[in-house]
């Protein structure tokens, strides 16, 4: 504003809504598409508990870190009898999941709290 008079005119809806998608546009840019090159992306995943310890202790071996591995194998040991425990005194509440083996449609039911298979 110069001498307390608007420089600009007031904009009716249209000019505002494409003077909103410009500046829009001006902030986000979209990324332009990725180049394939016949490879699958990646899946990330996560091992269990188990299997981290598992590879641990097989790095532990090849390095001749004996107390360790005998360690990773007692915690192994205990996950299990946790597991086992959990599972045994676990008040089931199955869910029914649908598969197929091979051409033929299975349900099985696995428990929400302990992952029982049924």
């Amino acid at each position: 504003m110069l001498n307390g008079k608007p420089t600009q005119s007031p904009l009716n809806r249209d000019q505002q809504k494409t003077a909103f998608e410009q500046l829009k546009g001006d902030y986000f840019k979209t990324a332009g598409p990725t180049p394939q090159w016949g490879i699958p992306a990646i899946k990330e995943y996560k091992l269990s508990e188990e299997e981290q310890l598992r590879a641990a202790q097989a790095q532990m071996k090849e390095r001749g870190l004996q107390v360790q591995v005998a360690t990773v194998e007692e915690r192994i040991e205990e996950k299990q009898t946790q597991d086992r425990i959990k599972t045994f005194y676990c008040r089931h509440e199955f869910q029914v999941v649908k598969a197929q083996f091979g051409i033929l449609p299975v349900k099985y039911k696995i428990c929400k709290k302990c992952q029982l298979v049924k």
